[in-house]
């Protein structure tokens, strides 16, 4: 949906707004099997071979069977089609009017089972389209799990692909814009053709690999083995292709998904992984994410991506003719005012080629994404941009397009690299992507010598020669490619002067409906200069617009393809009067993808929606909730089976029994927090509306359990935070807001966990160190941390990879080299302490703040529990980000100098902000404890480091870990007096969830990279994530 929300013009002052929803895995919840069983077993159904019309879709294929011999189900068994080749066999019988004895003759291989034609329903919802899985399954077989799995994921697919039909079906019939798209194959062509080494393979990672153009290229550069994958049908073209250009040997195409296939056999990785992923907005059709699948799989350590590194840009545009075209055009239409129809335009992203006249301000850096190292998580984001008007014009729309390079080495392009810009045959040329005032850290970097303001331009031949990187532009200054421009039309046209600033935030993810599709939110403010002084005056409000983006789909073209509907005119070629001008047109694309949407998108009718709802976990918890209820189950089981009493469990657990019972404020807090759930959607839609664990006595049992075991790993992380998988529900609720910030709670949980640390410390914990299936070497633990071995300190032909615990595996440490430290020797530059993710960088922090509102302030008098060196901070900087549970735990020295001072602060483990419990407006937030980190600076357990740095310039800074949940134990090993040099060890956490802050002084003016103050972003350990003046 697309609003205007007239909001203070404080709305956009900081990060702060980024309430994105990220996930680890980049996974999309979908319906279950049972969600697409047919609402239609007893509508009436048309014979495919006859009028007759029959009671219900069972009855008419048994008239058909009785009466023309043919069972249409049966046949579909025997020929093993899957459910869009049975579609297209019933819809070609009603069409070609097939007589029973050529349907009976039909081979598996007829090329009518892969003409997508033949998915447009002759007859509108034709109840035999619905005909249900089970009614089509072998009755010989009745019972199998098996078979019933194959078929649920079936219906996964389909799901996907009926989804969104209407727009996938022109997509893959128009591979030729693809290839007829210079600017992009000859990018990819010359990138490829830089000298390899014999040895080097070549990997086509793509799912879709279509007509395999780009393994042609690689086989073309020298590579002695490609391997091209592709699932769908096209393949047998690509196939073909490689024979006729004679590289079949070179090439081997694997069918299949990339995240279900293997290499053949003596292959195990691949040197280079090329794919052509991108989509419009860059991240439409999250092809992505198979991508980043396929290189922790499959690429070799020091391999390298090609791509190797995008970049999302922006600016604004005056695009007079897109208005006509999609917005103005529906005020007269033949007379008629059909102007309800452009009200839609403003839900939905346009795909426009948009020329470079049209740009009113600056290019801004949007999002960088490095696809040699970033995650499938950083592709959900929220991003700030300030555009500052270059002349005066009427802003139509918002305009995201993308740069990219492929680099030889992998290495991240500097932050000044310019994109390739292609003008036109033959002229290659180069342009800026420009930085204004507001944003000085670039200045800053350049200064420091990280690049030079402007490189020459060099030709593709002279590139290869050189040994350079290779890039092109989506841009308007380059040339079209099929990517075109991603266009966010404005409701209210900006007027904009010379020197006006529009800046805020845009906010992008995968859709939870459909994860091809993207969801943004674009938020902003407007500032005129003055006319005397320049100076920009106070934005009057924020507007707020939210878009869908989906593909290249043209309102204005919509009217054009109904007339062919309604009048008839075939696929062939079509005449329509647009006021005095006749249109023409030979595209039968367009047409087809309509009408299949038209009919056949609709034929589902009745889709249950998934009844759970994401609850209010966080990144050391799986998002969905069914995760953690399969693990409580499990857990269940054992506490039924253990007949013990509590007064037979563990002493620190009989303490915890009387500590609940005596206290009455406890006593009543425990009772309530398991009650609390809200009695109201979209709870009262889960059907574990009441927690599976609801009293304080069967919590205890399940204490008691776990603090005599390792965590193992599973896949989806249910347990690796175990009590806060138990605490969940509770934590969230209004007693549990409360109860969690209670001391004599908390120093209860710090015995229990007392406990716990022994036992992991102990070599008894070490029985979740192995290969098996939950071991944390075992095979899914290998894929979530890939290179394990190269990259950290162990040996895995010793027992248990030679640790002595599990807190000796949790607190392991890299290998030499593996974080090498970034400028050790330039006192102006600050690096990241810890391996984390960047949560939020603030300014100008208050002395005392009301930090539990909304989560966003930080109150320096209690993050620093009234040190004396509180009030030197007053007013500073403070730069946040979180650890994740596969993260390296240690601490490191961001700066050159000495350690003045060491505090340890005991406080809560499972106290959250209330903004993000049960008593949010808008429910609990689905990314829990992350979203809570301002506030948990204030109340959680942690460990300050005061430091006085070389450069006087940053002067005395500070170094906070914040423990966050199960022991989070912070280990300082550090001494007061101590000398640091960058990236020597300050201290770690021992086993839990965690973040830090890094503590600057007012007087310290520190300019952070972009690349480190998105939300979510990646800081890895000794990276330079910031500058001084």
């Amino acid at each position: 949906m697309s609003v205007n929300i007239t909001l203070p013009p404080t709305h956009l002052s900081g990060p702060e707004d980024d309430d994105i929803e990220t996930s680890s895995d980049g996974t999309q919840e979908e319906e279950t099997f049972s969600d697409w069983v047919d609402d239609d077993s007893d509508a009436p159904t048309q014979s495919l071979f006859d009028d007759t019309t029959h009671p219900s879709p069972l009855k008419a294929v048994a008239h058909d069977k009785q009466t023309h011999g043919v069972d249409i189900v049966e046949l579909g068994n025997s020929l093993k089609l899957d459910f869009l080749k049975r579609v297209r066999l019933i819809n070609y019988i009603r069409k070609s009017k097939a007589p029973p004895a050529e349907v009976l003759g039909l081979k598996p291989d007829d090329p009518l089972f892969s003409d997508d034609l033949h998915l447009r329903p002759v007859i509108e919802d034709d109840p035999l389209l619905l005909l249900g899985n089970d009614d089509w399954s072998d009755d010989d077989q009745p019972g199998d799990s098996k078979k019933v799995a194959e078929m649920e994921q079936e219906m996964d697919k389909i799901r996907a692909r009926f989804g969104d039909l209407s727009r996938r079906v022109p997509e893959l019939l128009a591979d030729g814009d693809d290839l007829q798209d210079s600017v992009a194959s000859n990018s990819s062509d010359v990138a490829l053709a830089k000298p390899r080494d014999d040895d080097t393979h070549y990997f086509d990672s793509y799912s879709y690999n279509g007509t395999g153009i780009l393994s042609l290229f690689a086989a073309r550069a020298g590579a002695r083995k490609v391997f091209a994958i592709e699932a769908s049908a096209v393949g047998n073209k690509a196939e073909q292709n490689f024979q006729d250009n004679g590289h079949e040997d070179v090439i081997t195409l694997i069918r299949g998904k990339v995240e279900d296939i293997s290499l053949p056999e003596g292959f195990t990785h691949v040197d280079v992984i090329i794919s052509e992923w991108m989509g419009y907005a860059l991240l439409y059709e999250s092809m992505l994410d198979s991508v980043i699948y396929a290189r922790n799989k499959f690429l070799r350590v020091g391999g390298l991506m090609a791509p190797s590194q995008c970049r999302l840009m922006a600016n604004l545009v005056e695009v007079p003719s897109v208005i006509k075209e999609h917005i103005t055009f529906w005020d007269n239409v033949y007379g008629f005012t059909m102007s309800s129809m452009s009200k839609e335009v403003y839900d939905e992203a346009l795909m426009e080629v948009v020329s470079a006249d049209a740009v009113l301000t600056n290019d801004y850096l949007i999002k960088d994404v490095p696809i040699q190292h970033t995650t499938r998580k950083n592709l959900d984001f929220s991003s700030p941009f300030v555009l500052t008007a270059t002349r005066p014009g009427k802003a139509h729309a918002l305009l995201l397009y993308f740069d990219t390079w492929f680099t030889t080495d992998g290495a991240d392009v500097p932050l000044d690299a310019e994109p390739t810009i292609a003008k036109g045959e033959g002229d290659v040329v180069t342009t800026d992507v420009l930085q204004i005032k507001v944003r000085p850290e670039i200045v800053a970097r350049r200064k420091s010598s990280m690049g030079p303001l402007r490189k020459k331009s060099m030709s593709g031949e002279e590139l290869v020669k050189e040994g350079k990187e290779v890039s092109f532009s989506t841009g308007p200054a380059s040339m079209p490619t099929h990517w075109k421009q991603t266009l966010f039309l404005f409701r209210r046209p900006l007027d904009l002067k010379e020197g006006t600033c529009v800046s805020g935030r845009l906010h992008m993810r995968k859709s939870e409906t459909n994860s091809r599709e993207l969801d943004t939110e674009i938020h902003f403010k407007v500032q005129h200069p003055d006319l005397h002084t320049k100076e920009l005056t106070p934005a009057k409000e924020t507007v707020v617009q939210s878009f869908k983006v989906r593909g290249a789909i043209k309102w204005a073209g919509t009217m054009t393809i109904v007339a062919v509907i309604i009048f008839g005119f075939g696929y062939t070629r079509l005449h329509v009067q647009t006021g005095t001008e006749p249109m023409t047109t030979t595209k039968p694309l367009k047409i087809r993808s309509f009408i299949t949407s038209w009919g056949f998108a609709r034929m589902p009718k009745t889709q249950v929606k998934d009844p759970h709802v994401k609850h209010r976990v966080g990144e050391w918890l799986p998002r969905d909730h069914r995760s953690l209820e399969t693990w409580i189950n499990k857990l269940l089981d054992k506490i039924e089976k253990d007949d013990r009493s509590l007064d037979q469990l563990h002493v620190v657990i009989q303490e915890f029994q009387a500590l609940i019972e005596n206290d009455l404020e406890l006593y009543i807090g425990f009772q309530h927090m398991f009650d609390q759930i809200p009695q109201k959607p979209p709870y009262s839609k889960d059907p574990a509306l009441r927690p599976q664990i609801h009293d304080y006595v069967t919590m205890l049992k399940a204490f008691d359990l776990i603090i005599s075991h390792a965590p193992e790993f599973e896949e989806n992380r249910s347990v690796i935070c175990p009590i806060s998988a138990i605490l969940d529900w509770p934590m969230g609720t209004e007693a549990g807001l409360v109860l969690f910030l209670n001391g004599k709670l908390n120093a209860q949980f710090k015995k229990m966990f007392d406990v716990w640390v022994k036992f992991l410390s102990s070599p008894d914990s070490r029985a979740v160190l192995t290969t098996e299936e939950h071991g944390w070497f075992g095979p899914a633990a290998s894929a979530a941390i890939p290179d394990f071995v190269k990259v950290f300190n162990c040996d895995p032909e010793t027992p248990y990879h030679g640790f002595k615990s599990w807190d000796d595996f949790f607190t392991r440490t890299f290998r030499p080299g593996a974080r090498a430290v970034q400028f050790p020797n330039d006192d102006n530059i600050i690096n990241s302490a810890c391996e984390s993710s960047v949560y939020r960088v603030a300014q100008n922090v208050k002395k005392k703040d009301n930090f539990w509102l909304k989560g966003e302030s930080y109150s320096l008098q209690h993050m620093l529990g009234n040190d004396d060196f509180m009030p030197k901070f007053v007013g500073g900087t403070v730069y946040q980000a979180y650890l994740s549970a596969l993260n390296y735990h240690r601490w490191a020295s961001p700066v050159n100098g000495t350690v003045v001072k060491t505090v340890l602060i005991p406080g809560t483990y499972y106290a959250e902000s209330p903004t993000v419990g049960f008593e949010n407006p808008k429910g609990p937030d689905p990314a829990g404890a992350n979203r809570s980190q301002g506030y948990l600076t204030a109340v959680a357990t942690r460990a300050i480091i005061f430091i006085e740095a070389d450069n006087p310039k940053i002067g005395l800074m500070a170094f906070m870990g914040v423990g966050m949940v199960e022991v989070s134990t912070c280990e300082i090993t550090v001494k007061e007096g101590q000398r640091l040099r960058k990236g020597d060890q300050l201290g770690m956490f021992h086993f839990g969830g965690s973040t830090y802050c890094l503590l600057f002084r007012p007087e310290t003016k520190v300019l952070f990279d972009p690349a480190f103050t998105t939300p979510d972003s990646t800081a890895l350990l000794n990276v330079a994530i910031a500058v001084v003046e």
